[in-house]
């Protein structure tokens, strides 16, 4: 994988942007397999409290329907991180995509989310977006019985790189990884490893993928 000189800045709520991105999207995942840089987007403070809202309201409605064991929550602080963080990811990538054509977004709160529901349709490709936060560092984790369930065509993974003044994430970098990947054997140059946690889950290390990336401030 060559190195890259610099980070491609994408212009939100942009139509132009939109569909040059929406065509990426979807030329990856007719491509080959592995992981396939798409963009980056600089995350502000107002990102921040978009995400914390709707990542605060995510972990009390899961609390109010009993989803408070350790097979679906893992405890106050981690599931409300953990949500944030989905929230962030889920938020910057509508915002890119917004104008695209043929793009639907699923809800960013419900009550009960429907069984099955991915968070974009583009261009009728079922899409996921799967966000990687500071403690998984660079382990991109997707839960192996929402794989099942959801059955996407692939996923939209948010990394959140850099450190702004204060602590948070100051830099999110998107890549498009095909679903049917995760399956792959080792043997036959498969990336990803079936894992047991709180879980099962697939787990891909990212060192190459992110190393091709300049360091974010």
């Amino acid at each position: 994988m060559a190195q890259l000189t610099k980070r491609m800045f994408l212009t939100r709520n942009d139509t132009t942007t939109a569909a040059k991105t929406a065509a990426s999207i979807t030329a990856a995942i007719s491509a080959g397999s592995g992981f396939e840089y798409i963009g980056s987007v600089a995350v502000t403070p107002t990102d921040l409290s978009v995400a914390q809202a709707i990542g605060r309201a995510r972990t009390e409605i899961a609390k109010a329907n009993k989803l408070n064991s350790s097979k679906f929550r893992r405890g106050a602080e981690t599931d409300e991180r953990i949500d944030t963080e989905g929230a962030l990811g889920e938020w910057l990538t509508a915002n890119i995509l917004e104008r695209a054509a043929g793009l639907e977004v699923a809800a960013f709160v419900a009550h009960k989310a429907p069984k099955g529901e991915v968070d974009l349709i583009l261009e009728g490709k079922r899409i996921d977006v799967k966000t990687i936060g500071a403690v998984a560092g660079r382990n991109c984790n997707i839960n192996a019985e929402q794989h099942a369930a959801k059955a996407p065509d692939a996923y939209l993974v948010v990394h959140l790189a850099g450190v702004a003044v204060d602590g948070t994430p100051a830099v999110a970098d998107l890549f498009v990884v095909k679903a049917a990947d995760l399956t792959v054997p080792k043997d036959d140059g498969g990336k990803w490893e079936l894992k047991q946690g709180w879980s099962p889950y697939f787990n891909c290390y990212m060192r190459q993928q992110l190393e091709r990336l300049p360091a974010a401030a």
